[in-house]
């Protein structure tokens, strides 16, 4: 079964100025083109501008932290989401909902600033090769479906499993292949040698 992963952008969340008497919404870059992630754990990312190119944003949401039970924006009635020349940003509208306004404050106060969004890669949409330092690189090229654009306090830790697979498979198909386990090929050596 498939896992859904996540990606954290640290900086850029805001709260967003629409002139005065105006409500402000919340707004923030969710998904970065051409830059280089963090370590992921063995390999970094990059995704590509052509990896949304066919995206059904509809349905998108965005929750404080992914959490289901906090959902303060849905596309394309109360959250927005515009792809750019660097990146995807997301606009969550205003609401009257306790928590969108806890949120509100936190984003204003810099105490949340972080953004997070969760994906799945289409089963061709990526390529891996290694840098001149031999660091393994991950370019996605084309998303499955982008499930959430999501303000988090923390950013979540990588959930790296699924590109893991990805991943291991790479570095399998980079081995050589004996045609011979060693041991196989000794054994056939030394009856060869019995029987000169």
């Amino acid at each position: 079964m498939e896992q859904i992963e996540r990606r954290q952008i640290v900086e850029g969340l805001q709260i967003e100025d629409r002139g005065e008497g105006k409500e402000k919404g919340i707004t923030g870059l969710g998904i970065v083109f051409n830059k280089r992630s963090v370590n992921l754990g063995g390999f970094v990312e990059i995704i590509k501008p052509e990896a949304v190119r066919d995206i059904d944003w509809t349905d998108v949401v965005s929750m404080v932290n992914h959490d289901s039970n906090r959902t303060v924006g849905r596309n394309p009635d109360t959250l927005s989401i515009k792809v750019e020349k660097n990146g995807v940003r997301y606009t969550i509208e205003p609401s009257e909902l306790s928590y969108y306004r806890d949120l509100s404050i936190s984003v204003s106060r810099g105490d949340i600033k972080g953004s997070s969004f969760g994906f799945m890669v289409e089963t061709d949409g990526e390529d891996w090769t290694e840098d001149e330092s031999g660091l393994v690189v991950r370019t996605i090229t084309k998303f499955r479906k982008i499930y959430d654009i999501s303000p988090v306090v923390f950013p979540a830790y990588p959930d790296t499993t699924a590109a893991k697979r990805s991943l291991d498979a790479y570095m399998d198909a980079k081995k050589p292949k004996n045609t011979y386990p060693i041991g196989l090929a000794r054994r056939k050596f030394e009856v060869l040698k019995i029987k000169k």
